[in-house]
């Protein structure tokens, strides 16, 4: 009798701690555990290896004497960030540049400063991001695990993309808006919640007043008509 019962909680406690190993979908919980980092070791390797390559960049070019010049955009964009500070912009009057940039660049200047160094590193961050925005797209658009890692890699590489983002314009930001309205829309289509769509909409309209012809590209067209196929039949 005693050993009958020895041998039912002996089968109890073996049987406990199985189902506190195992997920409900049948995966030991330390499987689980070991694979959640790997989600995010590809994005990051990525974005790692994107901002590395714009750092090199950035110790490049500080050698040469227009590394701190601001041409005539930057100096555009520079004034209108200035005097959105001081609160002397926006005027009442259209805008012949549109406004977020300029905002943003102010709020840059607030927090960290007018530096050089300092604005093109924030902006090489925000490129390198960019790369990790386009395996997230490649990841929910094609079925082969290569293509994603392939099409981040090349923008990681891509020599206009790492110019353009060691310069104090609009299209680090410009860029980084639209790949995250894609893959906003398409993960809002994916798992049709309301407050995806919201924030896709808020990023397009961020996106919009960052790049006015955001507005008439077709990609976030396209990419919005999928989407809306994708959820509802009258399409």
């Amino acid at each position: 009798m005693n050993t009958e019962q020895t041998t039912d909680r002996g089968r109890f406690r073996r049987g406990s701690i199985v189902d506190d190993m195992t997920q409900s979908n049948g995966e030991p919980k330390g499987h689980q555990q070991h694979k959640e980092p790997s989600r995010w070791a590809v994005p990051l390797a990525i974005f790692c290896c994107a901002l590395a390559v714009r750092m090199v960049y950035l110790a490049e070019d500080s050698h040469s004497p227009f590394f701190a010049h601001r041409g005539m955009d930057v100096m555009d964009y520079h004034s209108r960030a200035v005097a959105w500070l001081d609160g002397t912009w926006p005027r009442d009057e259209p805008f012949f540049w549109p406004p977020l940039y300029p905002m943003f660049l102010g709020i840059l200047y607030k927090t960290i400063g007018q530096g050089i160094w300092g604005l093109k590193v924030v902006h090489a961050l925000i490129g390198s991001a960019s790369c990790g925005l386009v395996w997230a797209i490649g990841r929910q658009v094609f079925e082969q695990r290569f293509v994603p890692i392939a099409a981040a890699v090349m923008c990681s590489l891509s020599g206009t993309l790492i110019f353009f983002d060691g310069q104090l314009l609009s299209s680090s930001l410009d860029v980084f808006l639209q790949l995250a309205s894609i893959l906003l829309l398409l993960t809002a289509a994916r798992r049709d919640q309301l407050g995806l769509w919201a924030v896709a909409g808020l990023c397009l309209g961020l996106s919009a007043i960052n790049r006015g012809g955001t507005l008439l590209r077709s990609e976030e067209r396209r990419v919005g008509k999928e989407c809306r196929s994708r959820v509802s039949p009258y399409h």
